[in-house]
């Protein structure tokens, strides 16, 4: 970086002659042009630092602003909705979403467990540890948006070796979406009843074929299992303009199945760490983390 100092360029890493290094006028020559430059250096970092701070803070209000349009968007459309078809479907709508919650709670479980049997470590320490990173992702809505949080808080607080981490992640943010599985059961599901399609025996094996190979192709960003339904209903036979009808609420079920996403891609990460031997045992231990 070249700095300027009275009207000249000049390094920070300038070394300036001593003569013969006994004089000491030359010395503070010396010590006050080091600091003038160091000052100038500091100085133009701090206006870099600013300058990214603005860029930053128009970001966020940029999506801020988009989020409040959505957020207008979804009120018309379930407001349209009730209009039009009455109270009764919005209470349907609210059992779906205590449903998918509840399948969502029934999966966290099976997280537990699989900590608890394939680690023998304790699920407690697990989730206190990640919640923040569990929020984090019901903030973005977006597997691979939280991918670089999750491998921060899957090595530097659950012990996972780096090597496993940026190889299970990756990978398990693209192929292991079992909240999305949840819910496009859940939503296809509901959707069949409403339209009085019935799924059993063959069709429900079906289903959850579909189901998995869908969530399996499924991209990591916001609102891809919503067009995953789209497709599923169409091979069940249900009018695909049926998932207008979710289409209020699912802003709330992709933040609530990314949180699902996420969590389960690094319970797999400790998983392998620990089958692989490249699991520290004290640092998912240590509470300070």
């Amino acid at each position: 970086m070249r700095i300027t100092v009275a009207g000249e360029e000049c390094d920070p890493t300038l070394e300036v002659p001593l003569g013969d290094g006994t004089d000491q006028q030359d010395r503070d020559v010396q010590a006050v042009l080091r600091h003038r430059i160091l000052r100038a250096h500091d100085s133009d970092l701090s206006h870099s630092h600013k300058n990214n701070r603005n860029v930053v803070t128009l970001t966020v209000k940029k999506n801020a602003r988009k989020t409040l349009w959505f957020t207008l968007a979804t009120f018309c459309a379930v407001t349209s909705l009730v209009a039009t078809t009455g109270v009764g479907m919005l209470l349907s709508l609210v059992g779906v979403v205590g449903t998918f919650v509840l399948g969502l709670l029934i999966l966290l479980v099976v997280y537990g467990l699989l900590i608890l049997v394939l680690t023998r470590e304790s699920p407690i320490t697990f989730y206190r540890k990640y919640a923040s990173c569990m929020l984090f992702a019901f903030t973005l809505s977006s597997s691979n948006a939280t991918m670089p949080t999750t491998i921060q808080y899957c090595v530097n607080k659950l012990g996972v070796s780096p090597k496993v981490a940026s190889f299970a992640i990756p990978l398990g943010s693209t192929i292991n979406m079992d909240g999305s599985c949840v819910y496009l059961a859940v939503c296809s599901l509901f959707l069949a009843q409403m339209y009085g399609v019935d799924i059993s025996g063959g069709t429900l094996l079906t289903l959850a074929i579909s189901v998995m190979m869908l969530a399996i192709g499924a991209p990591g960003v916001t609102g891809a299992a919503f067009i995953c339904l789209s497709t599923l209903v169409v091979q069940l036979g249900i009018p695909v303009e049926s998932v207008t009808i979710l289409m209020g609420i699912d802003q709330l079920l992709s933040m609530l199945r990314t949180t699902g996403n996420t969590t389960g891609d690094a319970v797999g990460a400790i998983v392998v760490a620990k089958t692989e031997g490249l699991f520290d045992e004290e640092m998912y231990r240590n509470k300070s983390l």
